[in-house]
């Protein structure tokens, strides 16, 4: 039997036509975009809300699919983390990551109530900013500082 011979010419279409498929399919990794600087501002806004008791104005900006409570429950909620906390005297950012899609940031608030680590995580619907999750708790390791 006589070996098969390949063309140049075949081989070259060959290797072009692998590079163009690996092209295309690293294609959307060069579409995304790191969007971290608008999640902040988005991120910032939220916590301006929560800061000034506009509780029924952060439920309209959370994505129904991870909405727990209904509007109402949610209030009461936020009204009554917010009174716990006190009023904010300071918030800084101690750490932020991005995993599909969803911002996460985690700020250190000195409130006048104590500290507190304020979670917030935010992704964009459909061109729309909508809030992920929102946790409030109190800053554990400056509790135990305390005692």
């Amino acid at each position: 039997m006589k070996p098969q011979t390949i063309s140049l010419d075949y081989c070259r279409r060959g290797s072009a036509a692998i590079i163009f498929v690996a092209v295309l399919s690293l294609a959307p990794l060069a579409w995304t975009q790191d969007r971290t600087a608008e999640a902040r501002t988005f991120a910032d806004s939220v916590l301006a809300m929560f800061d000034h008791g506009n509780c029924a104005e952060m439920y309209n900006f959370f994505d129904a699919a991870m909405r727990k409570m209904t509007k109402e429950q949610w209030i009461a909620a936020c009204q009554d983390v917010a009174r716990q906390r006190g009023q904010l005297i300071s918030r800084e950012l101690s750490d932020n990551t991005k995993s599909m899609g969803i911002y996460r940031f985690v700020f250190a608030a000195k409130c006048t109530e104590g500290k507190a680590i304020e979670d917030l995580s935010v992704t964009d619907k459909e061109g729309n900013w909508k809030i992920a999750g929102f946790w409030v708790r109190p800053d554990l390791e400056t509790e135990k500082e305390k005692h």
